[in-house]
Protein backbone atom coordinates (compact mmCIF):
# COMPACT_ATOMS: atom_id res chain seq x y z
CA UNK A 1 0.00 0.00 0.00
CA UNK A 2 1.35 3.39 -0.90
CA UNK A 3 2.41 5.58 2.00
CA UNK A 4 0.46 8.67 2.98
CA UNK A 5 3.41 10.83 1.95
CA UNK A 6 3.36 9.27 -1.52
CA UNK A 7 -0.37 9.91 -1.78
CA UNK A 8 0.02 13.56 -0.85
CA UNK A 9 2.86 13.97 -3.34
CA UNK A 10 0.57 13.28 -6.31
CA UNK A 11 0.50 16.36 -8.53
CA UNK A 12 -2.95 17.71 -9.25
CA UNK A 13 -3.86 18.39 -12.84
CA UNK A 14 -6.76 20.79 -12.50
CA UNK A 15 -7.80 22.78 -15.52
CA UNK A 16 -10.10 25.74 -15.73
CA UNK A 17 -11.05 25.80 -12.04
CA UNK A 18 -9.62 28.77 -10.24
CA UNK A 19 -10.96 30.48 -7.17
CA UNK A 20 -9.89 34.08 -6.79
CA UNK A 21 -9.41 35.18 -3.20
CA UNK A 22 -11.51 38.18 -2.25
CA UNK A 23 -8.63 39.86 -0.43
CA UNK A 24 -5.02 39.48 -1.64
CA UNK A 25 -2.65 38.54 1.15
CA UNK A 26 -0.43 41.47 0.22
CA UNK A 27 -3.22 43.72 1.53
CA UNK A 28 -3.23 42.03 4.93
CA UNK A 29 -1.29 43.37 7.85
CA UNK A 30 1.32 41.53 9.87
CA UNK A 31 -0.42 41.06 13.20
CA UNK A 32 1.39 42.04 16.39
CA UNK A 33 -0.79 39.65 18.38
CA UNK A 34 -0.86 35.84 18.47
CA UNK A 35 -3.40 33.02 18.25
CA UNK A 36 -3.55 29.61 19.92
CA UNK A 37 -5.90 26.68 19.63
CA UNK A 38 -6.49 22.98 20.01
CA UNK A 39 -9.34 20.59 19.45
CA UNK A 40 -10.98 18.36 16.89
CA UNK A 41 -13.50 18.50 14.07
CA UNK A 42 -15.24 16.40 11.46
CA UNK A 43 -13.58 17.32 8.18
CA UNK A 44 -15.48 19.45 5.71
CA UNK A 45 -13.96 19.74 2.23
CA UNK A 46 -16.11 21.79 -0.14
CA UNK A 47 -13.96 20.80 -3.12
CA UNK A 48 -14.10 17.02 -2.66
CA UNK A 49 -13.68 14.99 -4.85
CA UNK A 50 -11.91 17.50 -7.13
CA UNK A 51 -9.20 17.90 -4.50
CA UNK A 52 -8.91 14.19 -3.71
CA UNK A 53 -7.69 14.24 -0.11
CA UNK A 54 -9.26 15.12 3.25
CA UNK A 55 -12.38 13.06 2.69
CA UNK A 56 -15.41 14.70 4.35
CA UNK A 57 -16.62 12.90 7.46
CA UNK A 58 -13.18 11.95 8.76
CA UNK A 59 -11.96 13.14 12.13
CA UNK A 60 -9.07 15.56 12.53
CA UNK A 61 -7.25 16.76 15.65
CA UNK A 62 -5.15 19.90 15.84
CA UNK A 63 -3.00 21.89 18.20
CA UNK A 64 -1.61 25.02 16.55
CA UNK A 65 -0.36 28.44 17.56
CA UNK A 66 1.46 31.30 15.93
CA UNK A 67 2.02 35.01 15.90
CA UNK A 68 4.64 37.64 16.51
CA UNK A 69 6.77 37.76 19.63
CA UNK A 70 9.91 39.80 20.30
CA UNK A 71 9.94 41.15 16.76
CA UNK A 72 9.95 37.71 15.10
CA UNK A 73 7.50 35.17 13.74
CA UNK A 74 6.69 32.52 16.32
CA UNK A 75 4.66 29.35 16.68
CA UNK A 76 4.33 25.59 16.38
CA UNK A 77 1.66 23.12 15.43
CA UNK A 78 0.44 19.59 14.84
CA UNK A 79 -2.48 18.35 12.77
CA UNK A 80 -3.67 14.75 12.35
CA UNK A 81 -6.07 13.45 9.70
CA UNK A 82 -7.08 10.11 11.23
CA UNK A 83 -8.69 8.73 8.07
CA UNK A 84 -5.52 9.28 6.05
CA UNK A 85 -3.15 8.54 8.90
CA UNK A 86 -1.35 11.80 8.10
CA UNK A 87 0.44 13.82 10.80
CA UNK A 88 1.46 17.34 9.78
CA UNK A 89 4.07 18.95 12.02
CA UNK A 90 5.08 22.59 11.73
CA UNK A 91 8.84 23.08 11.51
CA UNK A 92 9.07 26.80 10.71
CA UNK A 93 6.74 29.79 10.91
CA UNK A 94 7.53 32.11 8.02
CA UNK A 95 4.56 34.49 8.04
CA UNK A 96 1.61 35.60 10.20
CA UNK A 97 -1.12 37.84 8.89
CA UNK A 98 -4.37 39.42 10.04
CA UNK A 99 -7.31 38.28 7.88
CA UNK A 100 -10.21 39.83 9.83
CA UNK A 101 -10.96 41.48 13.13
CA UNK A 102 -8.95 44.24 14.83
CA UNK A 103 -5.36 44.35 13.56
CA UNK A 104 -3.66 44.07 15.92
CA UNK A 105 -6.01 42.85 18.62
CA UNK A 106 -5.90 45.11 21.67
CA UNK A 107 -9.02 44.17 23.70
CA UNK A 108 -9.15 41.62 26.51
CA UNK A 109 -11.14 39.01 24.55
CA UNK A 110 -10.71 39.88 20.88
CA UNK A 111 -12.34 38.03 18.01
CA UNK A 112 -10.95 37.61 14.52
CA UNK A 113 -9.13 35.46 12.00
CA UNK A 114 -5.40 35.00 11.53
CA UNK A 115 -3.33 32.97 9.09
CA UNK A 116 -0.01 31.27 9.79
CA UNK A 117 2.23 30.07 6.95
CA UNK A 118 5.45 28.09 6.90
CA UNK A 119 7.24 24.76 6.51
CA UNK A 120 6.14 21.34 7.72
CA UNK A 121 6.78 17.63 7.62
CA UNK A 122 4.19 14.92 6.96
CA UNK A 123 4.63 11.78 9.02
CA UNK A 124 8.06 13.05 9.99
CA UNK A 125 9.53 13.50 6.52
CA UNK A 126 9.52 15.54 3.35
CA UNK A 127 9.38 19.20 2.46
CA UNK A 128 5.89 20.61 2.68
CA UNK A 129 4.41 24.08 3.05
CA UNK A 130 1.24 25.05 4.85
CA UNK A 131 -1.36 27.76 5.26
CA UNK A 132 -3.26 27.42 8.53
CA UNK A 133 -6.24 29.71 9.09
CA UNK A 134 -7.75 30.07 12.58
CA UNK A 135 -10.84 32.00 13.65
CA UNK A 136 -11.78 32.99 17.20
CA UNK A 137 -15.53 33.63 17.26
CA UNK A 138 -15.87 33.96 21.00
CA UNK A 139 -15.87 31.72 24.03
CA UNK A 140 -17.55 28.27 23.93
CA UNK A 141 -21.07 28.31 25.29
CA UNK A 142 -23.10 25.79 27.22
CA UNK A 143 -23.94 22.77 25.07
CA UNK A 144 -21.59 23.88 22.30
CA UNK A 145 -18.13 22.60 23.16
CA UNK A 146 -16.35 24.24 20.26
CA UNK A 147 -18.32 27.46 20.13
CA UNK A 148 -18.21 28.83 16.59
CA UNK A 149 -14.42 28.83 16.20
CA UNK A 150 -13.06 27.67 12.85
CA UNK A 151 -9.87 25.94 11.69
CA UNK A 152 -8.54 25.22 8.20
CA UNK A 153 -5.33 23.87 6.69
CA UNK A 154 -3.96 23.81 3.14
CA UNK A 155 -0.84 21.82 2.25
CA UNK A 156 1.53 22.23 -0.70
CA UNK A 157 4.22 19.84 -1.90
CA UNK A 158 7.86 20.84 -2.50
CA UNK A 159 6.90 22.21 -5.92
CA UNK A 160 4.13 24.35 -4.37
CA UNK A 161 1.33 22.23 -5.80
CA UNK A 162 -1.76 22.39 -3.59
CA UNK A 163 -2.42 18.82 -2.45
CA UNK A 164 -4.68 19.02 0.60
CA UNK A 165 -7.41 21.17 2.14
CA UNK A 166 -9.55 20.52 5.22
CA UNK A 167 -11.82 22.75 7.27
CA UNK A 168 -13.76 22.60 10.49
CA UNK A 169 -16.43 25.31 10.22
CA UNK A 170 -16.97 25.28 13.10
CA UNK A 171 -14.75 22.93 15.06
CA UNK A 172 -16.62 20.29 17.07
CA UNK A 173 -14.57 20.49 20.24
CA UNK A 174 -11.80 22.57 21.75
CA UNK A 175 -11.14 26.29 21.58
CA UNK A 176 -9.26 28.86 19.51
CA UNK A 177 -8.11 31.98 21.31
CA UNK A 178 -6.88 35.22 19.77
CA UNK A 179 -4.64 37.06 22.23
CA UNK A 180 -4.10 40.79 22.33
CA UNK A 181 -0.75 42.27 21.43
CA UNK A 182 1.98 43.19 23.85
CA UNK A 183 2.25 46.97 23.39
CA UNK A 184 6.04 46.73 23.51
CA UNK A 185 6.14 44.21 20.67
CA UNK A 186 7.52 45.16 17.25
CA UNK A 187 6.70 43.67 13.88
CA UNK A 188 9.21 41.76 11.75
CA UNK A 189 9.58 42.75 8.13
CA UNK A 190 6.70 41.37 6.04
CA UNK A 191 7.86 38.13 4.47
CA UNK A 192 5.16 37.78 1.81
CA UNK A 193 5.18 34.01 2.22
CA UNK A 194 1.42 33.71 2.79
CA UNK A 195 0.94 35.86 -0.30
CA UNK A 196 3.29 33.58 -2.26
CA UNK A 197 1.39 30.45 -1.19
CA UNK A 198 -1.90 32.12 -2.03
CA UNK A 199 -0.62 32.65 -5.57
CA UNK A 200 -0.31 28.85 -5.79
CA UNK A 201 -3.74 28.22 -4.22
CA UNK A 202 -6.51 27.05 -6.51
CA UNK A 203 -9.04 25.97 -3.87
CA UNK A 204 -9.04 28.45 -1.02
CA UNK A 205 -10.56 28.62 2.46
CA UNK A 206 -14.28 29.31 2.64
CA UNK A 207 -14.15 31.45 5.80
CA UNK A 208 -12.47 34.65 6.89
Amino acid sequence: MRSIVAKLAVSLLIGGLVLVASTPASAWEVGLDFITGGGWFIIQNPYYPVLPFAVPGGRANFGWHGGVKNGAYWGNGNYIDHALGAHVHNTLVRDYICVSGPCPATSHQPQGTREICGNATVNGSGTWYYRVRMNDSGEPGAGNAGGNDKFGIILFDQNYNEVYLAEGIPINGGNIQLHRQNPSNSAPSPSGFCDFLMSHTTFDFTFD
